[in-house]
């Protein structure tokens, strides 16, 4: 681009996940908070998102970044799949599994159950939950949980 405001705007509108406000923000930084409220960065924001040339390059580092990406998962699957033709050539079932895993993890196909355990006493418990009852109009009656009207 000709103006290097605007590929930086680009650029970190890239990087910081689509925040149009933050990118200008960031590229035309004003002094004083009055000095922004005044220049209405949202509205500036999105007007430059309209511009052709700014669109064009937003999708062309989109683009970049998104093949960058999924080069990055093809190359790991293809070590995995190695990784996995090596144990078998050697007869080794568990890391054929192990190999197996991590690439079906790559794609998403498995996740990681975590499991979360608290050793409370029932009254520090009881607390809790009545705290959390209270801030939400209910209460505990009899051991039992109920949303009282209201």
């Amino acid at each position: 681009m000709k103006d290097v405001r605007h590929e930086t705007f680009c650029i970190r509108y890239t990087e910081n996940g689509g925040n149009a406000t933050e990118a200008y923000n960031f590229t035309f930084p004003a002094k004083h908070v009055a000095v922004r409220k005044r220049l209405g960065v949202s509205a500036n924001a999105c007007n430059f998102m309209k511009l052709p040339h700014i669109k064009a390059r937003i999708a062309e580092l989109q683009q970049s970044a998104a093949d960058q990406c999924l080069w990055t998962i093809q190359q790991s699957a293809e070590q995995f799949d190695k990784a996995y033709n090596l144990a078998e050539s050697l007869n080794q079932p568990a890391a054929m599994v192990a190999a197996a895993t991590q690439k079906a993890k790559l794609f998403g196909l498995m996740t990681e159950k975590v499991d979360v355990t608290h050793n409370l006493r029932v009254e520090d418990a009881r607390q809790i939950v009545e705290s959390m009852l209270a801030r939400h109009g209910g209460k505990v009656i009899e051991g039992n949980f109920r949303k009282t009207a209201g």
